[in-house]
């Protein structure tokens, strides 16, 4: 097909097939208020190419034997302010301003866990702690010493620990009487 203005496929039935010996291979479909791209064949995968200076390149692939899982050849970029939700109500939000960047833990904690070490690199020096968006504590680096600061006024600073009896106040700083 070779024309000067626009192609319009119009499929009053609301499906494009594309088949092969017979057989559908690929459908755009329309569905009510809705636009599908069916892959027909069992297991088969929907690969977007891309030509990258002369060299052709599979950008996304979605692997149906993997129900949909989405593998991207290179990186996922979002726009400043965007979110990246995770989770049927979002449960789990990534989001950067531009300047600052935030993980939301919406329903629940936020559990890090690490196969080997978890790094905490602040360059500012500083990590603080939060409750409900108030400071109650931080670690510092200042100079060549580390300070663990409790920053809430006459805010004691306690070691507990458990035993078999319950638990046990083995050290507390009254910072109260100085």
């Amino acid at each position: 097909l070779d024309v000067a203005g626009d192609i319009i496929l119009d499929a009053d039935g609301g499906d494009i097939k594309f088949q092969d010996a017979g057989t559908d291979i690929f459908s755009i479909i329309n569905n009510s208020n809705n636009s599908k791209l069916k892959i027909a064949v069992q297991d088969q995968d929907l690969q977007f190419e891309g030509n990258d200076g002369g060299s052709v390149f599979t950008a996304l692939t979605l692997d149906m034997s993997a129900g949909g899982t989405a593998q991207f050849a290179h990186d996922i970029e979002m726009v400043d302010n965007g979110l990246l939700r995770m989770g049927a109500g979002g449960d789990l939000i990534l989001t950067s301003d531009g300047t600052n960047g935030s993980i939301f833990a919406n329903n629940g904690a936020l559990i890090l866990d690490a196969d080997s070490d978890i790094h905490i690199d602040a360059n500012g020096g500083d990590v603080l702690l939060k409750d409900g968006g108030t400071e109650f504590g931080r670690f510092t680096k200042n100079g060549n010493d580390f300070e663990l600061r409790s920053t809430v006024t006459n805010g004691d600073f306690k070691i507990i620990g458990e035993r078999t009896a319950g638990t046990v106040n083995a050290l507390s700083i009254d910072m109260s009487d100085g």
